[in-house]
């Protein structure tokens, strides 16, 4: 699980028509706004109902948290990030999940 000060809780005002980037992966998509007011990165995660029952989704939330834990203290503190998870990450393995996400996350690092 994530740190509390790292979990984003999605405002209403945060749209997600009008991210300030967009990154695209194989199993999911991540969308994200700067705040400059901010201490500590925030992510959060988006798993529809379309991915699986809700055992499914708790465990490829808690794989995720798991794989971004490690990454927090390299990412930029000013960001906050919403990551948006396709339908076929039910089947992917963590190794899968893992190569995928090390090949967008260098363009959030500092």
């Amino acid at each position: 699980m994530l740190p509390r000060a790292n979990r984003l809780k999605i405002p209403t005002k945060w749209s997600r028509k009008e991210p300030d980037f967009q990154l695209k992966g194989e199993f999911f998509k991540i969308i994200g706004k700067k705040n400059d007011n901010a201490k500590n990165c925030k992510i959060g995660f988006i798993i529809s109902g379309k991915v699986g029952k809700a055992t499914i989704r708790n465990r490829i939330r808690r794989r995720l948290a798991a794989f971004f834990y490690d990454k927090l203290e390299k990412l930029d503190a000013t960001v906050e990030v919403i990551l948006i998870v396709y339908p076929n990450i039910a089947k992917a393995t963590d190794e899968e999940i893992s190569t995928s996400l090390n090949k967008v996350l260098p363009k959030l690092y500092i």
